[in-house]
This record gives C-alpha cells, sequence and structure tokens, in this order.
C-alpha cells in the first residue's frame, strides 16, 4: 500500500567551465534508471504481484520484492445522531454530546449578470447590474498523465515530464473529538487537550464600484481604493540552445532582462542552474559535448 508525498524539486548548479567533466544522468522510456556498481546504467521495470506485492526486475539479472503495507486498525464504531428544531436554530444530539446550530442571517439580494461571449473568442465578459464585471478567459488543454512503480514510491509522467512521489512514513494513531456547546462558543475536548472556539462575529457584505484608478471595494462603513497595476516586462527575453537541437534533453541557456546568463539543465524530476559569466567558454553537459562562448556583450556563439 503506498502513501503518496510530494518530492520536493531541489535546484543544483551542474554547468562548469571548459576541462570539467560532469556526467549527466540518463532516462530510458518506460523504465527507472540505477546505477550498477561499475557505473553503468541499468534500466529497471516493477510488476505487481497476484499477492499486491511488486517485484523490481533490472536490466543485469538482479531483482527484488517489495511487500505490501499491512491494514490499519479499524476505527471506533460511531454514533447516531438526531436533529430536533428549535426556535431560533436546530439541536444536533450525538449520544451523550450535543450541540445548538443557529439559523443563519439571510443575505442581501443579489444582482443579475449577463455573460458575452468574446469576438476574438479569448473568453467571456460578465457584467452585472450593479456595474461590476469580470473577464473570463478560456481555459487550455491538459496533459494525460501515467503512473508506474518507483522502490522509493510512484513516477507519475505527464507528457516529456515525470515526477517521483515518494512513500510516505505511517502516521500515528488519532485521538477522537468530542463538542461541547455553550453560550458563548464551544468546548472541544481531544483526549487530555482541551480548546474553547468562541462564536464570530457577523461579517459585512463588500461591494465593488469601478473608479479612475481601479476599484472602490465598500464593506459596512470602510472603503478602499485598489488601483490598476502597471505592465509588467518579461524576465527572459532569450532561449539559446547550444549547437542546435541534438537530444530530447538539451542543455539550454536563458538570457534575462537584467543582463544576466544562466545556464538550464532538465533529467526527469531534477532541475539544473548555473549562473555563466560574460567572455568565458563553456561546455554543456547533456552528453552532447558542445563548446560555446559568452562573449564581452551577454551575446552565445558556438564555437
Amino acid at each position: 500500500m503506498f502513501k503518496f508525498f510530494i518530492l520536493s524539486l531541489s535546484f543544483t548548479l551542474i554547468f562548469v567551465s571548459c576541462g570539467d567533466s560532469n556526467p549527466a544522468l540518463k532516462k530510458t522510456e518506460g523504465t527507472t534508471s540505477a546505477l550498477s556498481p561499475e557505473g553503468e546504467y541499468l534500466g529497471c521495470t516493477a510488476e505487481e504481484l497476484e499477492d499486491g506485492n511488486v517485484k523490481i526486475i533490472c536490466a543485469d539479472g538482479s531483482e527484488v520484492t517489495l511487500a505490501k503495507g499491512k491494514d490499519g486498525k479499524d476505527g471506533e464504531d460511531g454514533q447516531s445522531c438526531e436533529v430536533t428544531e428549535q426556535v431560533g436554530g436546530v439541536l444536533l444530539t450525538c449520544g451523550e454530546t450535543s450541540a445548538f446550530i443557529k439559523h443563519g442571517v439571510d443575505g442581501e439580494d443579489g444582482s443579475a449578470c449577463s455573460v458575452q461571449e468574446d469576438e476574438a473568442n479569448k473568453g467571456a465578459l460578465i457584467t452585472c447590474s450593479d456595474g461590476t464585471m469580470a473577464f473570463l478567459k478560456n481555459g487550455v488543454d491538459g496533459k494525460s498523465c501515467e503512473l508506474s512503480a518507483d522502490p522509493q514510491g510512484v513516477v507519475i509522467t505527464c507528457g516529456e515530464e515525470s515526477q517521483l512521489v515518494q512513500n510516505g512514513e505511517q502516521g500515528e494513531q488519532g485521538e477522537s473529538c468530542e463538542v461541547y456547546q455553550e453560550s458563548n462558543g464551544a468546548t472541544v475536548t481531544c483526549g487530555e487537550k482541551t480548546a474553547f472556539i468562541a462564536n464570530g462575529n457577523n461579517g459585512s457584505s463588500c461591494e465593488a464600484i469601478p473608479h479612475p484608478d481601479g476599484a472602490l471595494i465598500v464593506c459596512g462603513d470602510s472603503s478602499v481604493v485598489v488601483k490598476n497595476g502597471e505592465d509588467g516586462v518579461d524576465a527572459v527575453v532569450d532561449v539559446v540552445d547550444p549547437c542546435g537541437q541534438e537530444t530530447d534533453y538539451d542543455e539550454v541557456v536563458l538570457v534575462l532582462q537584467s543582463g544576466d546568463i544562466i545556464a538550464y539543465f532538465e533529467n526527469g524530476g531534477k532541475r539544473f542552474l548555473t549562473s555563466l559569466d560574460y567572455n568565458k567558454t563553456y561546455q554543456t553537459t547533456d552528453g552532447t559535448k558542445c563548446k560555446f562562448k559568452v562573449t564581452s556583450e551577454g551575446e552565445v556563439i558556438d564555437l
């Protein structure tokens, strides 16, 4: 039985100047790569057995079987509850525990809205009778994903990107809690711990009104003007692939608006970044051994 946690992506600087060696990891479609003691990469596959265990088989003939996890303890039987209508609310009774739930306050009347499709087919404009409006952009098509077993958890592959979700550790047994309703709140007791939760104050409804500088937000007696933001600038102004496309996982160079030059390499669930200096020569670490230079003007040229 797998429990999943999201593995944080770690960023490592691996780009080096000419003369340094830094082998890249291999990735084989449909398999998980492993490194043998002799430094060779071995393709491995995962097979789920009839008894629920998972067998890992590698190309060198080695194999290992991972046993499935044990079932957890059965939970305690719950209690049936009864709802009784009373003045101002309802009384909820579960065994020896009861709580009074007040009726809510009627909300304000809403405003009628209309939907108009964008002529460029980029979305739709929603306009309401109170003067507020919003533009909803069309969504983009998603990617289909696949799951494959891994000794450390499960690999999720979506298109050309993949992510390892590691098996989580078994958590501790939880405690049951009881709620005692009081006039000004409720007392929650979980084992030997107790906490009091006070009743909250009623909030005020808000309204958005168009303003020359943006929008005026009015909530009861309070109001504030939210100004329109300024247009931003693109952080990345150019992406350079030294020596052109040579593999499915080429190393690329990012030219930033600030003038900085960043090398980027991706391998499975790992990302590698490093800052490059002007007027120096480099060699890629994606296995292509492409040599290039960053000129004193910040231009990336092949050698």
